[in-house]
């Protein structure tokens, strides 16, 4: 070759081999031309530099070489990795995914990541069920890559789902996540219980997939006594399992312990959820939880809780119906335990509802006893309730009295249902008899009837 021919196909090399921007601008148009046959022959093989007789003939053939072979090799093995991908399209549909499965320890990273492409469309067309048998597969990188496939198809489903919950315009009809049906029976379909389901699924995933709610192998790790009376969601999820075990025909130990531990908690304001904050900001999650407490209140059964406990939490959860009901079951009942009758009537007095009137004067002859306690200061001191006294204190109260000003000297306030039940008592019968007497007198005045 002599020198001249030589020089031109170094520079052209040189050209084609260097990242510069120049590249086509420093190829010469005949090995333009010679690149676009070479490519449509497809040159499978290195051609070595040619020796001609014309330098501007042999440089043009010897750079087409060059390229021909490298955009051959480039073409081959993208072409490769559709066949090996595509090429079991006319295979059965399990032959097809089981290849793909086995795709994910493929030595090609092009043949993996195409593999794993359309094993996640699959995922999420068809469901995860079908890739579940590359769990199982004997490459560890198949079932590594098999089981980031499956978490990340059941986040963008949960993802998906989490949105028709808050969409108001999706219908009920629509939503299945598993679970779903199970909470709304409990706390409705509208769309608060749909946002506080939403969220809960959003912070625990795979709380309702584990098992059906409230049988009797699902112990639950929620503990009353220990829930922050700010955690709304967790006790959404506490109440709404206790409601679904309590429907089972036959309650366990296990249920009716942790049915007595609910209630004492919601009657302890230092304990159950504090909804006051978010009832006032119309939070869905006060709205749900107040919804499932009017529940179970409902389905609770009678031997689980005494009507005093039911009453305090109606009235503290603002159960109105709830509470108006129990009342008024317990106050025509002769049979009522005299503190539920006490009880009973210092709800119906805070309710004061124009549907739900009591003559509270059929009981200013009751003598029985409702509570007995002993003042701290003096240990000798101890205070009779009797159901007579609730009775008058309230008819003073509905008639705008003081009671203390008739001789209800241990009157203490309560911010739930008005007054402290065990302090409207008296010590002895003689300071008891002088206050009623007072207070009948004061009601005798037509003004003054009830």
């Amino acid at each position: 070759m002599d020198p001249h021919t030589r020089s031109r196909i170094s520079l052209v090399k040189g050209a084609y081999s260097s990242p510069s921007p120049n590249l086509y601008m420093r190829i010469p148009l005949q090995v333009i031309i010679c690149t676009a046959l070479a490519v449509s022959i497809a040159v499978p093989v290195l051609c070595p530099a040619v020796e001609v007789s014309d330098a501007s003939s042999s440089s043009g053939v010897s750079m087409a070489a060059d390229i021909t072979v490298g955009g051959a090799v480039d073409i081959a093995a993208d072409g490769a990795v559709d066949g090996a991908v595509d090429g079991e399209d006319n295979d059965d549909p399990q032959t097809y995914l089981r290849n793909l499965i086995a795709k994910l320890d493929d030595d090609e990273f092009l043949s993996r990541l195409k593999a794993r492409q359309r094993l996640a469309d699959h995922a999420m067309n068809f469901g995860i069920d079908d890739l579940k048998q590359g769990l199982h597969h004997e490459s560890i990188e198949v079932r590594l890559a098999t089981q980031a496939i499956i978490r990340e198809a059941e986040q963008a489903r949960q993802d998906e789902q989490l949105l028709q919950f808050i969409n108001p315009r999706v219908p009920v009809a629509q939503l299945a996540t598993p679970g779903w049906n199970q909470f709304a029976s409990c706390a409705g379909t509208d769309l608060h219980a749909r946002r506080s389901y939403a969220a809960i699924l959003k912070k625990y995933p795979f709380l309702f997939r584990a098992m059906p709610l409230g049988t009797s192998d699902n112990e639950t790790t929620l503990d009353p006594y220990r829930l922050g009376v700010e955690d709304q969601d967790r006790w959404i999820i506490l109440l709404t399992e206790q409601i679904i075990a309590n429907r089972m025909p036959e309650s366990n130990s296990r249920v009716v312990a942790q049915s007595k531990r609910i209630a004492t908690a919601l009657t302890n304001t230092a304990l159950g959820p504090d909804t006051s904050l978010a009832k006032s900001t119309h939070q869905s999650s006060a709205i749900v939880i107040q919804r499932l407490i009017g529940v179970w209140l409902n389905e609770s059964k009678p031997a689980q809780h005494c009507d005093r406990t039911r009453l305090l939490v109606a009235t503290r959860y603002h159960c109105d119906n709830e509470a108006g009901e129990i009342a008024s079951s317990v106050l025509a009942d002769p049979s009522s335990s005299p503190s539920a009758v006490v009880t009973a009537m210092l709800v119906a007095s805070k309710l004061n509802r124009s549907d739900f009137h009591f003559d509270f004067s059929s009981f200013t002859a009751d003598t029985r006893t409702a509570h007995v306690w002993q003042m701290i200061a003096d240990r000798k001191v101890k205070i009779r309730t009797q159901v007579r006294d609730v009775a008058m204190a309230l008819r003073l109260h509905h008639h705008h009295f003081d009671p203390r000003q008739f001789g209800f000297e241990h009157l203490e306030a309560d911010p739930l249902v008005g007054f402290r039940d065990y302090s409207l008592g008296f010590t002895d019968d003689v300071s008891r008899h002088a206050a009623h007497q007072r207070a009948a007198e004061a009601l005798i005045h037509p003004s003054m009837d009830d």
